[in-house]
């Protein structure tokens, strides 16, 4: 079985194009959406330290606070007991430790009272804290020496938050959380925003839909181009090739067939001629020859035009009638001094070289006339005849029989901006004119 858009195994073009879009978007979709979710991830993290944080300062405000003052940092019976009354509304199933510190690292109260008077020393976190008056909170090391009372509870989250007596006291306290608590909360965050990057995501890929189909349409419209010009420019060759064989019919080939008849009549009669008789018709052998040779050298010139000198137009196109003249048509040739690039010369002799030859095949003309003139930022190229003319059906047939050297001229002269038209009528001649722009405009 055969995938369409395949061939021997492998993508066309235009599948080879699809393929490719599928893929960066597939690609973009994932790295949108690996960076969505650590994004995601960050931020519930960091709304689940934030609440953490919250339920840390609510509990201290309500319950410890209330019972700070100075005569707890010098270690008042009475203001433990204040505190260790109050520990039970602190402690539970999310706040398993706390600890409140002086700014110089002195524990003066905890609900492990073995820790009371203990002076670890200051932490940058406490002495950040007590400094500013902004809260903290961070993973603790749970092998750390001063967590030896909480071995067994896992990963704990510290959260520092500042303490300010109603006499002015200041103090910080810790507290530890379960890590699992932190982790429900990130969970649920997470689940909360994670609809809107999904919606987010579905939204991103529904409007490359567009794109897709644009993409779509214009690999198919390439594809379809190239195949188009693939086939003009075989007809383009087939034509070329045609007219080659023409040419060389019409002019060597008969010249060399004439040639060739009077040298054998005159072989054959050579003792009845004169001396005079033979030596005519061995100039006109020698002259045919030359003419043939000349013809032969500027065919080869048309064909491999790389070492061929610039195209000039005022010499070309009297050459061109001389063509027509040789058949007996009169021909009046006004070429003004156009200054040209290369490729509109080699276009508009191109033009030229079809008007004239398609006077001298089909026209049955009398009189021609071959006219180059640049005004206004157009040069004009007229080829017109006063032959048999032809109809527009004429041109449809011509077409149907693969007689395509005035379309493909057409459209490299579209090409260039310009415009090629054919004014003709059964009985009222032909008129062939090419405009081209004197200065082509870049498309983008």
């Amino acid at each position: 079985m055969r995938l369409p858009g395949f061939v021997g195994g492998r993508p066309t073009g235009r599948a080879l194009a699809a393929v490719q879009f599928v893929i960066s978007a597939s690609a973009l979709l994932l790295v949108i959406t690996t960076a969505g979710l650590f994004v995601l991830q960050q931020v519930a993290r960091e709304e689940a330290l934030r609440d953490a944080t919250e339920l840390t300062r609510v509990v201290t405000d309500v319950a410890i606070r209330p019972g700070v003052d100075r005569s707890l940092l010098t270690g008042d019976p009475a203001a433990l007991a204040r505190l260790d009354a109050a520990k039970g509304a602190v402690l539970g199933d999310v706040i398993v430790r706390i600890k409140l510190w002086s700014p110089d690292g002195r524990i003066v109260w905890s609900d492990e009272s073995r820790l009371i008077g203990t002076a670890p020393g200051a932490s940058s976190d406490i002495v950040e804290v007590a400094r500013t008056g902004v809260a903290d909170a961070e993973f603790a090391d749970p092998t750390a020496d001063e967590h030896t009372f909480e071995q067994g509870q896992g990963e704990l989250l510290e959260v520092y938050v500042p303490v300010v007596a109603a006499d002015g006291t200041r103090l910080v306290a810790e507290t530890y959380q379960t890590s699992d608590r932190v982790a429900a909360a990130t969970h649920a965050i997470w689940w909360s925003y994670l609809p809107v990057l999904l919606i987010a995501l579905i939204a991103l890929a529904l409007a490359q839909l567009p794109l897709a189909l644009w993409w779509g349409r214009r690999s198919r419209a390439e594809a379809e181009e190239r195949v188009e010009l693939l086939a003009r420019a075989e007809l383009a060759r087939q034509d070329e090739r045609s007219r080659i064989a023409s040419d060389l019919h019409d002019t060597v080939v008969q010249d060399l067939a004439g040639m060739a008849f009077d040298l054998a009549a005159t072989a054959s009669s050579v003792h009845r001629r004169s001396t005079d008789e033979l030596a005519t018709t061995l100039r006109e052998g020698a002259e045919t020859s030359r003419s043939s040779i000349a013809q032969l050298r500027a065919l080869l010139l048309k064909l491999h035009p790389g070492d061929a000198p610039p195209i000039d137009l005022a010499r070309e196109l009297p050459e061109l009638a001389a063509d027509l003249k040789g058949r007996g048509v009169r021909v009046d040739v006004d070429v003004d001094p156009v200054s040209l690039d290369h490729d509109l010369r080699a276009l508009l002799f191109r033009a030229a070289q079809e008007g004239v030859r398609n006077v001298a095949r089909h026209a049955a003309a009398t009189r021609a006339t071959i006219s180059l003139t640049a005004r206004d930022g157009v040069a004009t190229l007229l080829i017109e005849d006063d032959g048999q003319g032809m109809s527009s059906r004429d041109l449809v047939k011509q077409r149907a029989a693969g007689h395509v050297g005035l379309t493909l001229l057409a459209d490299r002269v579209r090409a260039q901006q310009g415009e090629l038209t054919i004014s003709s009528e059964p009985g009222r001649g032909t008129r062939l004119v090419v405009w081209l722009p004197l200065e082509v405009r870049k498309a983008g």
